[in-house]
């Protein structure tokens, strides 16, 4: 699997490293044209549809390309795009301290190793609700803003 951060322009942005305007890559029309039957698109905040997506495609014989369409979060805020509308936070009592939402990777999830819980740190938080999505208490839940 291949990815960009989003942080960087990429033939399917439209503009060049220099800010360039340039014809705009359809990545599925690409892999259409380069023969490959199998290609489906998911959402990566939806981590239900995005592992379907996948499952999917793994079972598919021959080239297969899932799409993860979602602009990145980070250059979205910066551009102004996208604002937060919910945060989320941890509900201690709820937190048992397995830790599957530090594993998931986002800096937003901390670990407190004295209190054995998981916290959200609000300055960090996008408001994708991954994280939510993993805890397997439900002890993450949104707090609207």
């Amino acid at each position: 699997m291949r990815a960009l951060t989003g942080h960087q322009p990429s033939p399917t942005t439209g503009e060049d490293a220099r800010g360039s305007k340039i014809i705009k890559l359809d990545i599925e029309r690409v892999a259409k044209a380069l023969g490959v039957e199998h290609v489906r698109k998911a959402d990566p905040w939806n981590l239900k549809e995005m592992q379907n997506t996948i499952e999917e495609a793994m079972g598919v014989e021959g080239p297969k390309l899932v799409i993860a369409e979602r602009v990145c979060t980070l250059q979205a805020i910066r551009l102004k795009q996208y604002k937060p509308k919910v945060m989320y936070r941890v509900i201690e009592e709820k937190c048992i301290g397995c830790k599957l939402c530090i594993e998931f990777g986002c800096p937003a999830n901390v670990f407190y190793a004295e209190r054995n819980k998981a916290a959200v740190d609000p300055s960090l938080c996008v408001g994708c609700g991954m994280c939510a999505q993993l805890c397997p208490t439900k002890a993450i839940v949104e707090v609207v803003q």
